[in-house]
C-alpha cells in the first residue's frame, strides 16, 4: 500500500472516479456537489494498492491556522482495513508542516467512532448535508519540538 500526494493525471482521475463511486452511485450525492470550487486547490493524499487509488481524502486549507479535512473515501473491499486511518495521518501531517493548530471535518453519523478512534471530537449539532446525515468534529494537531531540543 503506497499513501502520497497524487502526481499524474491518471491518479488525479483515479481518486475522483473512486469518489464518485462512494459518494454519488453507493450514497447518492448529487454529481454536482461532489466536485467543488475547493478541489483544485485542496491537497489531496490517496492510498494506491498495485497502482489502483483504492482510498483519498483531501484537506483545504480554511486560515493560517485552520483546515478542514473532507471527502474522504475508501473503496468498499478495503474499508475497515486501516487505510482510512492512513489517510487520515497523511492528511494531518499535512496540516502539521503548514503550521496548522486546528482540523475541522464533517462526519458523517455511520464514521464518527471512527474519527473519535483518531482523536477527533465532537464540536457542533447534527445536520443534513447532501441528504446524508453528518456532525461536526474538530481535533487539535500536536506542535511537535525542532528536531534534537527537549
Amino acid at each position: 500500500m503506497i499513501i502520497k500526494v497524487p502526481e499524474t493525471k491518471e491518479e488525479i482521475r483515479g481518486l475522483r472516479e473512486l469518489r464518485a463511486l462512494v459518494f454519488v452511485c453507493e450514497q447518492g450525492v448529487p454529481r454536482d456537489l461532489e466536485i467543488d470550487e475547493l478541489d483544485g486547490d485542496a491537497i489531496h493524499i490517496i492510498g494506491c494498492f498495485n497502482r489502483q487509488v483504492v482510498a483519498t481524502g483531501r484537506l483545504v486549507l480554511d486560515t493560517a491556522v485552520t483546515g478542514r479535512i473532507g471527502r474522504m473515501a475508501v473503496l468498499a473491499a478495503y474499508r475497515r482495513s486501516g487505510i482510512g486511518t492512513l489517510i487520515l495521518r497523511a492528511l494531518e501531517k499535512q496540516a502539521v508542516s503548514r503550521g496548522l493548530k486546528t482540523i475541522m471535518l464533517n462526519a458523517q453519523f455511520q464514521v464518527v467512532d471512527f474519527y473519535v478512534s483518531n482523536g477527533y471530537v465532537q464540536s457542533g449539532y447534527p445536520f443534513i448535508e447532501a441528504g446524508i446525515k453528518h456532525i461536526q468534529m474538530t481535533k487539535q494537531l500536536a506542535v511537535f519540538a525542532a528536531a534534537g531540543s527537549e
